[in-house]
């Protein structure tokens, strides 16, 4: 116990050494006896072992030997006595019961914690404090709004309308209008004139002509806005530290046109069919041409907008390479636990062969994240045949 109360590496080995001498140098000293407890009392052998350690195969400069050598004398001294040696040492152990003394170990429970040294509790604090830095640390990740947060949307493609289905078209709406022109009473009654009937035919077939752009325009314009797909991205920070200057990189594939704003063209209003004069008052529904004046605005060239403060999340770059087109967004300030929309994009397909599934890949720097953070969108489209 000395030795290792003065010299041992360990400190706390150091101290526990230094404090058992000082409860055993209490003990000794003690006028009251050595018991500790009911029952329990301490004996301090003064006297070494004058066995004959040769005989017993023991050598006395083994601190092992010598124990075990203590108890044998002890054992021939008191033959009554029934000694116990009690330890945890496996080697002790085995050259006990090699001299049939009878060996016992403390239960797992009463054994002292480990306590760490010094330098095992300066990394312990480090590492908590890593932790706690880490846990403090922002936790970017992208996603779609319709997803609940899930890197994943779906859209449905619908095929053009065939030709034969836009003539199918004209002609159903040509008798919807014939059998109203036929259903009217005034017009039996007051039947046209010859030259009246040849101008409203004639305003008719315009109509008609009208009505077939229609359809056609108003099928292209829908087949694109079916090739095209509405991706609300927003920027989620799951971590429990805000995020500074986060610059958002987002890659297309290359099939793909991005646009920020609405690429489609928009749906045409479908044309008004001519009216059908009554009798001989045709000319008299002839609308004359007004002119409306036009009222000059130039004025509000010249009004200077208020400075506003910069907005939290700027509005898309959109950059074309030949592997594909770039969109950079910069957001000045990510909260946590927040979400924060970056605004819509339009990704169009040139086609309606071109039209599938696809990945948007994402790259995420922000001011206060030492590296870049990585990953995916997937947009999965379904398409589906076109029955109109």
């Amino acid at each position: 116990l000395d030795r290792h109360k003065d010299l041992h590496p360990i400190k706390k080995l150091r101290k526990r050494a230094g404090a058992l001498v000082s409860k055993l140098s209490k003990l000794v000293e003690s006028e009251n006896g050595h018991q500790l407890r009911k029952n329990v009392t301490l004996h301090f052998e003064a006297n070494d072992p004058i066995l004959d350690f040769n005989k017993h195969r023991l050598r006395p400069d083994l601190n092992d030997d010598f124990l075990i050598a203590s108890i044998l004398q002890f054992r021939n001294d008191d033959p009554e006595a029934l000694p116990v040696l009690v330890t945890a040492d496996l080697g002790l152990k085995m050259k006990a019961r090699h001299h049939r003394i009878e060996v016992s170990s403390l239960p797992d429970r009463l054994k002292l914690p480990d306590e760490p040294d010094e330098d095992q509790k300066q990394i312990r604090d480090l590492q908590a404090r890593l932790t706690e830095h880490e846990n403090r640390a922002p936790k970017l990740r992208m996603a779609f709004t319709d997803q609940d947060g899930l890197p994943e949307v779906n859209q449905v493609i619908f095929g053009a309308i065939s030709e034969p289905t836009v003539r199918e078209a004209v002609d159903t709406h040509r008798v919807s209008l014939e059998t109203a022109d036929q259903m009217n009473p005034i017009w039996k009654l007051m039947p046209l004139s010859a030259a009246a009937e040849q101008k409203y035919q004639r305003r008719m077939e315009e109509h008609l002509a009208e009505y077939t752009t229609y359809i056609v325009e108003r099928q292209e314009a829908n087949a694109k806005r079916a090739r095209t797909i509405c991706l609300e991205i927003i920027l989620i920070n799951e971590g429990t530290a805000p995020a500074d200057d986060v610059d958002v990189f987002l890659k297309f594939p290359a099939e793909l046109d991005v646009q920020d704003e609405d690429p489609n063209p928009p749906i045409p209003k479908e044309p008004k069919p001519p009216m059908r004069p009554t009798g001989g008052i045709f000319d008299v529904l002839e609308l004359a041409n007004f002119s409306v004046p036009q009222e000059d605005y130039s004025f509000l060239n010249n009004i200077t907008p208020p400075q506003l403060e910069r907005p939290n999340v700027s509005a898309p770059t959109l950059i074309k390479n030949p592997d594909g087109i770039e969109a950079q967004v910069n957001v000045r300030r990510s909260k946590q636990s927040q979400i924060q929309p970056l605004g819509m994009l339009y990704a169009s397909f040139a086609n309606q062969d071109a039209v599938g599934s696809f990945q948007i890949q994402y790259e995420l720097h922000a001011a206060n994240v030492p590296r870049a953070i990585k990953g995916h969108l997937q947009v999965v489209v379904k398409k589906t045949s076109d029955k109109g």
